[in-house]
């Protein structure tokens, strides 16, 4: 079994730099992805802030859960409905 894993990539270069391109790419995706996550929490803490009428340097935001999708439909649009009639 060894032996066959030593010839696939012997002879699979082409794959290997193929893979070394994906993983670049995933590298470059992490930061895009962290930098993205750094712009959301500075905006949910300026948030809180507003909302508690505090500074932000009084209080550390932890950690920020992002919940899974699980509400049905009407449920989602029945929120809105909400927000916008509170928003007029």
């Amino acid at each position: 079994m060894d032996f066959l894993d030593f010839l696939k990539r012997t002879f699979n270069n082409e794959n290997n730099k193929e893979e070394e391109k994906v993983k670049k790419e995933k590298r470059t995706d992490k930061y895009e992805k962290n930098e993205e996550e750094t712009e959301l929490v500075a905006a949910i803490t300026a948030a809180v802030a507003l909302y508690l009428q505090a500074d932000a340097s009084t209080f550390y935001v932890k950690s920020i859960l992002r919940l899974p999708d699980t509400a049905p439909v009407w449920s989602k649009v029945g929120r809105l409905e909400q927000i916008r009639t509170r928003l007029n």
